[in-house]
């Protein structure tokens, strides 16, 4: 409670309590570290919402409390802290702590006043709802964690997110979750028929917003063996991005066998002046509709180096999109790749509706490769759709090569409807 610049280093944390806790920062508690420190829960049998390994909270008594009545000078309950190199486990068959750590703001002042908390390099494993849950925040970092469900036997809460993040800004350092690896959910060795999760966040980033110097980072995490049934899926759901970089995450063997789910690897709503790059989404299974990128509104944005390679939608009257770019404004869609991905009903690798060039000259759509992609009904490798008038657009060098429609009324497509001003 407010303690300042304390060092908890190699330390063995083991509570035995049914509903436990683990370390608890509140009142403006600042430059504190806590470093390869284990902390173990053995008798956990109820995942009420008091239950965290650790929590930095502006309450005494909830564990994501984010009020405005946070005292210290700041009003936060913690900033400049560090979390390193810890591990955060259950013994086996343990139901988990609700929330693995959670990162609280002041729900007053966190536009204006960093925090600039870091946790990296931690194992947390056995949560029962959230992973990593941060709340009205500035400037805080998450790194090279390991987030599972690794050591259950069966699943959590129906509704899992590994990393929930609720209004971010960056008023001295750049908000970043980067290198995290999320994997084994529910639990490990699940498979569509053992699941009991129905809803699934990857990463949950609802407004974040980055600067011109301070830009937004979402890179090189990594999601394996996901296993989902009836509700939400999303490897990334990310909403209202500005100033947003988000690069060279990976999504394999992401699976749902919910027969009215919609499946999304990157869901990016309104993304502006942000990059999109080096991603990939593989190895996925999907039985309703499915969507590898789904891109809506951006506004000055560049998908580049991309992939989906390898995922099948089962659905017999469901539609695939490997690329689903809605409404840009000024958009640069290059270098990407849709290889080896079957429908069994409507397949369109890239899916660019009505869109306008903005400010930019030119938008672009040019050395995306396209290969042996199969649909059982119709196949569009590419729907460019009404981008006219002073809409200038550049579709140059694609390479469309192995795709089919099997069907007997199944037609393969490369479909530009309406293009003026085009090279």
């Amino acid at each position: 409670n407010g303690v300042d610049y304390m060092t908890l280093k190699n330390l063995t944390i083991e509570n035995t309590s049914t509903t436990p806790g683990g370390i608890w920062f509140t009142n403006q508690a600042d430059y504190n570290t806590i470093s390869g420190v284990n902390i173990s829960f053995t008798a956990n049998t109820s995942a009420v919402t008091t239950t965290y390994y650790i929590a930095f909270s502006t309450s005494v008594t909830s564990p994501s409390g984010y009020a405005s009545s946070a005292t210290g000078t700041a009003g936060q309950p913690g900033s400049y802290n560090t979390i390193s190199n810890c591990k955060m486990y259950t013994t086996s068959g343990n139901v988990g702590p609700y929330y693995g750590v959670t990162l609280s703001g002041n729900s007053s002042n966190y536009t204006t006043t960093a925090q600039n908390n870091t946790i990296s390099g931690c194992a947390i494993t056995n949560f029962y709802y959230y992973g990593i849950w941060q709340y009205y925040t500035n400037g805080n970092q998450i790194l090279n964690n390991d987030i599972s469900r690794n050591d259950a036997t069966a699943g959590g809460s129906a509704s899992l997110y590994s990393i929930y993040s609720y209004y971010a800004y960056s008023a001295s350092r750049s908000i970043v979750i980067s290198g995290n690896n999320m994997h084994d959910l529910p639990f490990k060795g699940a498979t569509l028929t053992t699941t009991t999760m129905s809803t699934y966040y990857g990463v949950y980033a609802y407004y974040h917003y980055g600067t011109a110097t301070y830009r937004l980072k979402i890179a090189d995490n990594i999601q394996t063996n996901i296993m989902q049934t009836s509700s939400s899926l999303y490897g990334m759901y990310i909403y209202y991005p500005a100033y947003g970089d988000f690069s060279g995450n990976k999504i394999d063997n992401m699976q749902s066998s919910g027969t009215a789910t919609n499946v999304y690897g990157f869901y990016i709503y309104y993304p502006s002046y942000s990059t999109i790059t080096g991603n990939s989404v593989k190895n996925g299974i999907g039985n309703y509709y499915w969507y590898s990128y789904y891109i809506y509104y951006p506004s000055y944005c560049d998908v580049l180096q991309n992939s989906a390679v390898n995922n099948i939608n089962y659905y017999t009257s469901g539609y695939m999109y490997s690329f689903y770019i809605y409404y840009p404004t000024g958009i640069r869609c290059n270098n990407n790749l849709v290889d080896k991905t079957t429908s069994n009903y409507y397949m369109y690798s890239f899916y660019l509706y009505y869109g306008s060039v903005g400010t930019y000259t030119w938008n672009e759509f040019q050395e995306n490769t396209i290969t042996n992609n199969i649909s059982v009904n119709y196949n569009y490798s590419t729907y460019l759709y009404y981008y006219n008038g002073t809409n200038n657009f550049k579709i140059n060098r694609n390479y469309i090569v192995g795709n089919q429609a099997t069907g007997s009324t199944g037609y393969h497509y490369v479909y530009w409807y309406y293009l003026n001003n085009y090279e």
